[in-house]
């Protein structure tokens, strides 16, 4: 979080471009640009975000816990895929 910090400080108290600061702080400028939308999205004052402490800065600006997905699929029954493939003449592709 430290980083988030101090990004925060230089794109809005010394006013540098996203190259310039992911070169300052030896990140990617779509991991700057990211940040950026988010306190811009949420609405933050940047003052307020820099008195935060570590935890408090983290929950306000770390991404939303992500659910478990599986591509939008259905998980296999992988004993019925095993019991098929014992049947003779079956095969992975015809299941």
């Amino acid at each position: 979080m430290k980083k988030v910090r101090d990004l925060i400080r230089l794109k809005y108290e010394t006013r540098l471009s996203h190259e310039q600061i992911a070169r300052a702080l030896s990140i990617s400028k779509g991991v700057v640009a990211k940040y950026v939308g988010r306190v811009e999205a949420r609405g933050f004052e940047p003052a307020v975000l820099l008195a935060l402490d570590e935890g408090e800065l983290q929950r306000r600006l770390g991404s939303p816990p992500r659910r478990p997905q599986y591509g939008g699929r259905v998980v296999p029954d992988y004993a019925s895929v095993h019991r098929e493939l014992k049947r003779p003449g079956v095969t992975l592709t015809l299941l």
